[in-house]
Order: C-alpha cells, then sequence, then structure tokens
C-alpha cells in the first residue's frame, strides 16, 4: 500500500526489519518510515528559528542546511499547571475535545462486552469516516493526524524552499520520464548471463535505490552496537511470504503477474517476450524465492537474524552472486568488512543457486524439479568471536516453491551457530552450464532478466508515463481496494517526503507546530511512565534480584528524543530541477545509497531515519532509546489543552507501548547498552516464555471481524505479533499506573481531573476516559484486502484487537467499569507478564 497512514508503533531496528521481504510491490513505491537513533545521556536542545533565520535559509541556493542557530538549552521537564475552570465548572477549552469523545462514541453498548464499540461505535457509523477512495484504511487518530500532516507539508512545499519547491515543481507538473531513461540499466540486465553480469545488474539495482533479489546496507552490529556492519537480508519478493503457495491467495498472485505482465510489455527490449507467459513465470520465481527465505516469525528472534562471518562464508553460501564484484561496483570503503559482515538471512542465500543457476543464459522457462536430494556440509570461516563449523542440513524439494527446510536456530546467549539447507539437485531446462551459454545467444531475454527489468520497472513506474502510473494503480485496487489514485499534489507531498527531502521538509515543520512547552510536557509524562513501569517491576513475582536490577539498569539509561533531530541531513553538492522529476528522484536516491555507503566501516553515530512530521513512535533496543517524532505530538494523541486522562491513555499508552518494547520478547534480549545479551538469566527467561505462551494463546483465540463480510472470521498470528501485543498490554497498564501516581502526588492535577465527571454529564469518570483515549487511537475501518495481508506480515494487530486484547487483560479497566465477571473484558484467567 501507499504511505497513506502509519496506523502503529514501530521498531526498525533490527536487520531483518532494515530489508524486510514481506514488502508488497506497490509499499517499494511507498514513502519509507525508518528509525530513529539516539545516543544516551545527550542533553535535550529546542532549535528556534527566527523568521530572518527562516528566510535567510529559504534563500540560500545550497538548500536548507544553513538552518542551524547556536541551541539553547531546555529548562528541566515540568508538568504543566491544569487550565482554570470555566462558568461550567470544568476549563472552557475542554468544550470542543469532549464533544469530538463524545461523538466518537455509542454509549449504547455496553462497555465490558463491546468496548470497541462503545469507545468508537459513533465514529464507525458516521458516513464521514468512510475509507477515502484512495486508501485501503482509515483511522480516527493515525489517519485524520496524518492528513493534517500533510496539508502542512504541502504549504511548506508551496513556499519556495530550496531542493524542496524545485522537486514538488517538477512532480505537481507530472512531467514524467520517457522509458528510454532506463535503457542503459535494461541493456546490463539483458546483458545476464552468469553469476558476474548478473551482480553487475544487481549493484546498478542497488545504486539506484531499487529493490531487488535482496537487501543490503549499513546496521549496528548487534553485539557491539558501537560499530556499524554491511547488512545482506533476504527480499526479492512483491507479496507476503505467505501468500505464495496458498490457493486462497489466487487473486493476488494473479494481480501480481497481470502487473508484471503489463510492465515487461512496456519495456524497450522485450518486445519479443511473451508478457502475460513471463508474467507468470516471474510469480513463480518469487515463490521459490519465499521457500528458501526464513518466514516473518523466524526472523523475530534477534539471535537467528544475527550472523556474522567474513565475506568469504557469505560468498560459500551461493556461487550466483559475486560478492567481492557487488562491494566493487558499490565502491564501498576499503574496511569496509573489517569486523565482518552481517547475513541475516543465511538460509536465504544457501539457496539461491537452485533457484537462479537454471535461469543464467536466457533461460525461457523455470526450471522442472524433481524430489531428489542432496546434502551438503560447509565449513564457514568464523569471526573471531565465532567458534564452530556452519553445517548444511539437507532440503527437500518437493515441488516448485514448496522447499522444505530446518528451522534456523542460534543459541540464545554468546557465540552464534548457522544452521543452513543445502541446495537442492533438481533437472532443469538448462541442466549444463554449457546449455545455458550457448542459450545465452538468444536476443529474447529469459526469466531472470525479465524479472530484474520487472524489478526496475516497478521501483520506477512512478516515475514514467501513464501507462506505468495506470498499472501501478490497477494493482493497488486489486491489492488493497483502493478505487482512486490521490490528487497529485498529495502524491507529491508523499513523494517529497519519501525520497531524501522528507528532513527538510520537517525541519520547517517544527517552527509551526512545536513548541519548547510540547516538549517538555511530553518529556515529564515519559518520565511518569518511566517510574511507573519501575514501580509495577517490584511487583513482578517471576523477577529474581539480578533480571529486576538488569531491568531497573535498562529503564534508567533509556534516551528519550522527542520532538526533531538535534543535528539535520545536508545535500552537499546536490542540485534539482523543476524541469526533470525522474532526474531529481534518481539524483536524491542515489545520494541516500552513497550515504548510506560512507556509514560502513566506521563507529555508529545518533541520526534520525524518522522524519519528525512522521505519526509514528519506536523503541531501538540497538541503542536503548525511544523516539517520538513532532508528527504524533498533535491531535487526539496530545493536546495541551485537553484533560489528562485523554493525554495519558493517547500519547501516553504510545509511550507506554514503546517503553514495554525494552523487556518484549525481542527487547529482553538487548541489555541498558543496547548489546544482543540478555538482560534475564535461563530460568527467568524461561519464567517469561510461559508468560508469553499465555499471551498467544489468548490473542489467537480472539476472532477477527472481516470487514463486509460477517460470514467470515479471521484471526492474528499470536508469534508474529507477540511483541506489540506485550507492549500494548504493557503500554495500557503503564500509562494507567502513571497516570494514577500522578493524581495522587499532584493536588492540583488530581482536582482539575475531578471536573472530568462533570464535563460528560456523568457519563464518565477521568480513570474510565483513560481507557476509551486508548480505545480511540485504534477507531478505524480498512477493506478486506489491507485486513488481510496485514494478518499475514505485520507484526502490530488490527485495530479492533488492540483494543480488546490489552483491555481485557488490565484489571484495572473491569474495576473502574465494574464488569460483572465472566464478560469478554473481565475474563476469570489473564495472561500475567508485566
Amino acid at each position: 500500500m501507499r504511505d497513506e497512514e502509519q496506523p502503529l508503533f514501530d521498531d526498525y531496528s533490527r536487520p531483518s526489519q532494515q530489508g524486510d521481504n514481506r514488502k508488497s510491490v506497490i509499499a517499494i513505491l511507498a514513502v519509507l518510515a525508518l528509525v530513529l537513533l539516539a545516543g544516551l545521556g545527550v542533553t535535550t536542545y529546542m532549535w528556534r528559528h527566527t523568521a530572518s533565520e527562516l528566510e535567510e535559509a529559504r534563500n540560500n541556493n545550497s538548500g536548507m542546511t544553513t538552518m542551524m542557530p547556536t541551541p539553547t538549552p531546555t529548562a528541566a521537564p515540568t508538568h504543566a499547571p491544569p487550565a482554570p475552570p470555566g462558568p461550567n465548572g470544568y476549563p472552557t477549552e475542554w468544550i470542543p475535545i469532549v464533544q469530538s469523545v463524545q461523538e466518537t462514541m455509542d454509549t449504547s453498548y455496553d462497555p465490558c462486552t463491546n468496548f470497541w464499540e462503545f469507545s468508537c461505535g459513533g465514529w464507525l457509523k458516521d458516513p464521514k469516516n468512510k475509507i477515502p477512495a484512495d486508501r485501503s484504511r482509515w483511522s480516527r487518530a493515525f489517519g485524520k493526524l496524518g492528513e493534517n500532516n500533510e496539508k502542512i507539508s504541502l504549504d511548506i512545499a508551496k513556499s519556495g524552499w530550496p531542493l524542496v519547491d524545485a522537486f514538488y515543481q517538477s512532480c505537481v507538473n507530472n512531467k514524467t520520464a520517457d522509458v528510454s531513461v532506463l535503457n542503459d540499466t535494461l541493456s546490463i540486465i539483458q546483458g545476464v548471463i552468469d553469476a558476474d553480469s548478473f551482480t553487475g545488474a544487481l549493484s546498478e539495482l542497488q545504486l539506484a535505490g531499487v529493490s531487488h533479489l535482496f537487501e543490503f546496507g549499513s546496521g549496528a552490529d548487534q553485539k557491539q552496537p558501537e560499530r556499524i556492519l554491511p547488512q545482506y537480508v533476504q527480499g526479492g519478493l512483491s507479496l507476503p511470504q505467505s501468500y505464495y503457495g496458498d490457493a486462497t491467495k489466487k487473486a493476488q498472485l494473479d494481480a501480481v503477474a497481470t502487473f508484471a505482465a503489463t510492465l515487461i510489455a512496456l519495456l524497450p527490449g522485450f518486445d519479443q517476450v511473451d508478457a502475460k507467459t513471463m508474467g507468470q513465470q516471474i510469480v513463480e520465481l518469487e515463490a521459490m524465492l519465499a521457500a528458501t527465505s526464513m518466514t516473518n516469525v523466524e526472523e523475530r528472534d534477534p539471535y537467528a537474524v544475527y550472523n556474522r562471518v567474513p565475506l568469504a562464508t557469505l560468498q560459500n553460501m551461493t556461487e550466483s552472486i559475486n560478492f567481492a564484484l557487488f562491494a566493487n561496483q558499490l565502491q564501498l570503503p576499503a574496511n569496509y568488512d573489517a569486523n565482518g559482515t552481517n547475513v541475516a538471512t543465511p538460509k536465504f542465500f544457501q539457496g539461491l543457486d537452485a533457484v537462479l543457476l537454471p535461469l543464467f543464459g536466457n533461460a525461457q522457462h523455470l526450471p522442472k524439479t524433481t524430489t531428489s536430494t542432496t546434502t551438503a556440509t560447509t565449513t564457514a570461516t568464523p569471526m573471531p568471536t565465532t567458534t564452530g563449523n556452519t553445517t548444511q542440513p539437507t532440503t527437500t524439494t518437493t515441488a516448485p516453491g514448496n522447499t522444505t527446510v530446518p528451522t534456523t536456530t542460534a543459541p540464545s546467549g554468546g557465540n552464534t551457530t548457522v544452521t543452513q539447507p543445502a541446495n537442492t539437485t533438481a533437472t532443469h531446462l538448462f541442466t549444463t552450464r554449457a546449455a545455458a551459454a550457448a542459450a545465452a545467444n538468444s536476443s529474447v531475454p529469459g526469466v531472470l532478466q525479465s524479472y530484474l527489468a520487472f524489478k526496475l520497472a516497478v521501483g520506477n513506474a512512478n516515475l514514467l508515463g501513464a501507462k506505468f502510473q495506470q498499472a501501478v494503480f490497477d494493482l493497488e485496487k486489486a491489492l488493497s481496494g483502493t478505487t482512486e489514485l490521490p490528487p497529485r499534489d498529495v502524491q507529491c507531498v508523499r513523494a517529497l517526503n519519501g525520497d531524501g527531502l522528507g528532513f527538510d521538509v520537517g525541519h520547517v515543520f517544527v517552527t509551526q507546530v512545536f513548541s519548547k512547552q510540547i516538549k517538555e510536557a511530553v518529556t515529564a509524562m515519559l518520565d511518569d511512565v518511566i517510574h511507573a513501569f519501575e514501580l509495577r517491576m517490584h511487583n513482578i513475582t517471576w523477577l529474581d534480584a539480578d533480571a529486576l536490577k538488569n531491568a531497573e539498569l535498562k529503564l534508567h539509561k533509556i534516551t528519550k528524543f522527542v520532538g526533531y533531530p538535534e543535528t539535520w541531513p545536508q545535500h552537499n553538492g546536490v542540485t534539482l530541477s523543476p524541469d526533470d522529476y525522474y532526474r531529481n528522484v534518481q539524483t536524491l536516491r542515489r545520494e541516500s545509497v552513497r550515504m548510506d555507503i560512507a556509514k560502513l566501516g566506521k563507529p555508529t553515530v545518533d541520526e534520525w531515519q524518522m522524519t519528525p512530521q512522521t505519526v509514528n513512535a519506536y523503541y531501538d533496543p540497538s541503542h536503548n532509546s525511544i523516539t517520538l517524532p513532532a508528527g504524533i505530538l498533535r491531535g487526539t494523541f496530545y493536546n495541551r489543552d485537553a484533560p489528562g486522562a485523554l493525554n495519558y491513555g493517547g500519547i501516553g499508552g504510545v509511550l507506554g507501548h514503546e517503553l514495554h518494547h525494552s523487556t518484549d520478547d525481542q527487547g529482553s534480549q538487548y541489555d541498558a547498552s543496547g548489546a544482543l545479551h540478555p538482560i534475564f538469566d535461563k530460568k527467568v527467561q524461561e519464567a517469561f516464555k510461559n508468560r508469553t505462551a499465555c499471551v498467544v494463546k489468548t490473542y489467537e483465540a480472539f476472532d477477527v471481524p472481516a470487514p463486509g463480510n460477517k460470514n467470515l472470521t479471521l484471526h492474528v498470528n499470536g508469534h508474529l505479533t507477540l511483541g506489540e501485543n506485550l507492549a500494548d498490554m504493557g503500554g495500557i497498564a503503564g500509562a494507567y499506573r502513571a497516570y494514577t501516581e500522578r493524581l495522587m502526588n499532584d493536588t492540583a492535577f488530581a482536582q482539575s481531573e475531578a471536573r472530568i465527571t462533570k464535563a460528560f454529564n456523568g457519563t464518565l469518570n477521568n480513570k474510565q476516559l483513560y481507557f476509551v483515549a486508548w480505545a480511540q487511537n485504534w477507531c478505524m475501518h480498512q477493506t478486506l484486502s489491507a485486513l488481510e495481508s496485514q494478518l499475514a506480515s505485520d507484526p502490530h494487530s488490527p485495530g479492533y484487537i488492540r483494543v480488546l486484547g490489552p483491555v481485557s487483560q488490565t484489571p484495572q479497566f473491569a474495576e473502574v467499569f465494574q464488569c460483572k465477571n465472566t464478560t469478554l473484558y473481565n475474563p476469570v484467567d489473564r495472561c500475567v507478564v508485566w
């Protein structure tokens, strides 16, 4: 889907998330929301821009890199005093806020049996809130705020800022490029006959910022996070991995095949290809790649995706790619792999030869496979801190795209052992290299060339002519249920935020919507939530003294980044034209790739990779930091004029969610310094796993309503969503504890909050409003296609479950709403973790 909204709290820090094979084709074209990284103990500064400074930057032809006034330290964060009551007995500022909350609710429902409808029913039934035609989901909190932030970004784009103005004008004028701009890269792709030429094509796609067979980039060494390692991660798929081989997803697979066929038919040099047949071949090739990929559940294990090895070990996994040549053509720094290379998904790379080698040359069809197998054993040369050999167990291939492989395993601490599948022996159309070489004389591009050309076309389709853009829209319509394209100016703002200038827009954004007071208030609330979590830890019976000490140390060392980065990316030497959209995008993409490459071989630095205008938040275990962009510190999440219960249930729940990622099933594997080293010993880990098993079982038992189909019941994957579900459960309970602690310790605040009952005419008290605020974060509509895709590939549960799950597992909810035992939201047995 396009980056229409981001109704999730994300952790993108691990290699499996930096390069994720669950991206859909159209997600490749989306605005990317990445990670914000921060360092421990850095003094918080507030950048204040005067009108003259902004005007100077606007007139500076080098872009917005001059907007760096001397920072002024902020005072220690403190809570702002509550607003005084008005003539009605409560602050007049509350009136429109209370009205919005009431209009969103449907109090005809019993909160103890259907808190979703109780909290969101009014909004869900209002025809004004139906899903916009150009979207696949719409939500009260994320969707509306995201739309508002886009409008502000649009005004900024039209205000004449250097680089931003040129990019926006080139996009909004829709001066698309002729497909001939791809000719040079297509020539490289058409010349693919062996590993070296294949590597050359992959290198060119990498430099152009186009997703291809695998993901490559820089990332922190998970065990020594102060240094950067090159990262290789599986990729190459157009749909969620689980869709391939699933008979119920035939329509989606056929849609991708049609999309591929359409793009192939539009490319110069591919006119002799049977496009329809080739589209099917491309999907079948992706199915084979899916079969050799790790599942999204397997990728959640941080030890499974940490495999630091010499480059030679990666090369031993496959003959299909020349990784030394890849590094050379990308002009990687000489010392880029001095500390090793992290092969996050070794199973994927080990399985490539069986898929790719038969396709070198111009093979017009995928190989026919048999059930014969071979077992191979490779002795890997480990890095100095790694012991043991890399052994490849037998892999049995029963049909194209259906490979049975053993689970990749790694110990929970110490040295990492990688278990990898062997290559598969198969009967192929081209069984010898001589035959493949002979096929290279054919002038008709084969499956492999067509697959690479398809990836190139996907990465550039929105930059080319109307036929390419229509193909993208047709696919989006088939996969997500959208029925219209967004307005061109909205498309261009999303491209502006996603193709390299998002921070330039964000730099102005924070001067318009953010303030020192908001920063201080949210930071103070985060401190409240951290303190509340620490208090709650002391009541956790399954924590022993050492585990409690480690968990508290981690809390104390969390870095808090609120609002915006302290320094801003620069675009030295970059020039853009208002008349050449394609070249502008290529320039910025190549600059982004170049900047990422430059990090290799150097120590890690704290940097933002999520723009300030983004409506999202995240926890980064490798830096033990929490980040809250200015974009989410607005709207229904946070309002300085709102009752405290709404802010604690809104943004406070977000803070609690991110904080509890530090001790979820993944975060607890990282220590206070951000290193991959568990904070619990084996005994405590086992007790923790016993409790999380309850969460998996409970969430998988929940029914997920299917939009537009009352006869269809869906379910979440409890293992895939475990971390996010734990964060939701801990977040809602933790922020509630923070709220009640403040009520006890801040008399003025407690007196103000007591007025909530009057403001709501006795229908809600302040503690009940807290839970309503959490639920209203998740009021949303989405298409059935979007929901099914989310359930297959997203580690976050759908909105309905993000209300039912954590609320029903929080006993304080049942207390404040006086729910009877055994109701849905007051079960007899609860999962007690944090």
